[in-house]
Parts: C-alpha cells; structure tokens; sequence
C-alpha cells in the first residue's frame, strides 16, 4: 500500500530520492517513481493544533 504523507521538515535526507520544486521560496520533495500531472495542485484543508495540517492535493497519482 502507498500512500502520500505532506510534512514540513527543515532537513530532508537523501534528496536524491526526490524531485525538487521550488514554489514562492518554499521547496517542495516528490518522491522518485510517484506519477504527476503537468499541473499540481496543494492546499491546506485543516491545520488543528494537536492533530497538525490535513491537505488537499490534485495532478499526484499514488499507485
């Protein structure tokens, strides 16, 4: 089962597993081998104190 997992994180280890998009000063990883549209679309849906930010997400295709 895969699965997609949204976190902000100040040091990502082993980049090079990762495609790297830099959106309005805010760097963005995708894992390597997960399909994506020519568009993609992220948003905050909820972000609640103890159970953290929920997003929505567009143009990602988790097989």
């Amino acid at each position: 089962m895969k699965s997609l997992w949204i976190e902000a994180k100040k040091v990502v280890l082993n980049e090079d597993k990762y495609n790297i998009f830099d959106y309005k000063d805010i760097k963005i990883f995708i894992q390597n081998g997960i399909k994506l549209s020519e568009k993609i679309e992220l948003s905050l849906k909820a972000s609640l104190p103890l159970l953290g930010s929920f997003f929505n997400y567009k143009g990602i295709e988790i097989e």
